[in-house]
């Protein structure tokens, strides 16, 4: 590899541009310790090894919004790893231009949707910032991604001496109360409150002081403040909570028929509401769907709401499930809107319903798929591969055969989208593919 330039430097790694013998260039991150002051050989020692483990754990995750690792040298001396060259830095597109042209809530998403797949495994980023999020540019399309992570630590890890006594993060205006002074500390809320402070830089109207609430004015204001309170458990639980957050807050369009308006209030309060209400409402959104009103009706089960009719009425949770899948089959989302959505339809597939689950998986597919979402398409992939129940199976199989070119454009989209192939789901599902594409 022929080095070009020193393109970033931390306090444990250079980060290098470096170009092949074709010409291909890459970001190489070598081990370094650039932090002031002589360490021990043994601390030494003991950081190289997290290096090492760090950049090991990073090059086998596979998710489109986490820096993906294309090599690693872990036994040379000094240790590194390549990465694909970053078109800039969100820092850098932040100081640019704040709307990020208007896609703010799209790169929130983006980040969301890598740190649920870290949080899924027990990691968390812990220095979570917009310098450490970049923009990555392919034949699908520009993304960010969450990327530098050398303070990363997974879960039950025993932290290094210099880490619990000797770091300073120089990254306090992003940072939790609680890590700054112990980073063993850290949880998914943590790398939360990171985000509020990613979503104050974006729409904030005040200055920020670090490592305290965020009380502001504006639309996001109510989100930022609980991403951001001290008091962790009254922060977002989950990145899903914070996602579902986002997703309520775009519902602002006032219903025609009054009956629907009281219908949608009471699905956004904290009320308890009844079987027979609840079939009053489902049977309100069937009779007025796809009339606006039907439509906003199906925007105003929540996450929450959904998972409430499963549990405690699954017959019409059933209904309900079928007709919000003909909801997403058939509208056209905002694109920072669908990952929200998914979530919300995929908690229909927790019924024993087949047609309903069947139905949530054909939504999943063609949402994903027509928005370019690789969120979406993932979930679909998830209830589909061989494990499967095999009724659920038969009837996605039948469904093919159905859909037939329709169908087989969407798979062949979501092979492309994300790396996968059809092989990989369920024979027999696979094997109605082979016949109709």
């Amino acid at each position: 590899m022929q080095f070009i330039k020193q393109i970033g430097r931390g306090g444990f790694g250079n980060v290098d541009l470096v170009q092949d013998a074709t010409g291909k260039q890459y970001a190489r991150k070598t081990f370094s310790i650039n932090q002031g002051g002589n360490f021990p050989p043994d601390m030494v020692q003991n950081v190289q090894r997290r290096f090492v483990r760090e950049a090991d754990t990073q090059s086998q995750l596979n998710h489109r919004n986490i820096m993906p690792v294309l090599h690693i040298d872990l036994q040379g001396n000094p240790p590194s790893f390549y990465m694909p060259v970053a078109s800039a830095s969100m820092g850098d597109d932040i100081a640019y231009d704040r709307s990020l042209g208007g896609n703010q809530i799209n790169a929130i998403m983006d980040i969301l949707a890598g740190l649920e797949e870290l949080h899924s495994l027990g990691i968390y980023h812990r220095d979570l910032k917009p310098q450490n999020v970049l923009r990555l540019a392919d034949e699908n399309g520009e993304r960010y991604v969450i990327s530098d992570f050398g303070l990363m630590s997974i879960r039950d890890t025993q932290l290094s001496v210099l880490t619990q006594t000797g770091m300073r993060m120089g990254s306090d205006y992003y940072t939790a109360p609680e890590i700054v002074a112990d980073l063993r500390m850290a949880s998914a809320r943590s790398d939360i409150y990171s985000v509020g402070c990613i979503l104050h830089d974006l729409f904030g109207t005040t200055i920020r002081i670090p490592c305290n609430e965020i009380v502001d004015q504006g639309f996001y204001a109510d989100i930022m403040h609980c991403c951001t309170r001290s008091d962790q458990s009254r922060r977002f639980q989950s990145v899903s909570d914070l996602r579902e957050a986002l997703v309520a807050l775009g519902q602002g369009t006032v219903a025609n028929e009054p009956q629907v308006t009281d219908f949608m209030a009471l699905l956004n309060s904290d009320q308890t509401i009844s079987g027979a209400t609840w079939e009053r409402i489902i049977n309100k959104a069937c009779s007025l769907y796809p009339s606006p009103d039907g439509r906003l009706l199906l925007e105003s089960m929540n996450l929450n709401r959904i998972n409430e009719v499963v549990v405690n009425y699954p017959a019409f949770a059933s209904r309900l499930g079928v007709l919000y899948a003909t909801w997403v089959k058939n509208s056209s989302f905002n694109f920072n809107s669908c990952d929200g959505i998914a979530n919300r339809a995929e908690a229909f597939m927790a019924l024993g319903d087949v047609n309903c689950k069947s139905e949530i998986l054909l939504a999943l597919l063609m949402m994903g798929t027509s928005h370019n979402r690789w969120y979406v398409e993932k979930k679909f992939v998830s209830h589909c591969l061989p494990n499967m129940p095999h009724d659920l199976a038969r009837r996605m199989a039948m469904e093919v055969r159905v859909m037939r070119r329709e169908a087989c454009q969407a798979i062949a989209n979501l092979e492309r989208s994300i790396s996968f192939s059809r092989t990989g789901l369920h024979p027999t599902i696979v094997d109605a593919l082979n016949q109709v594409c």
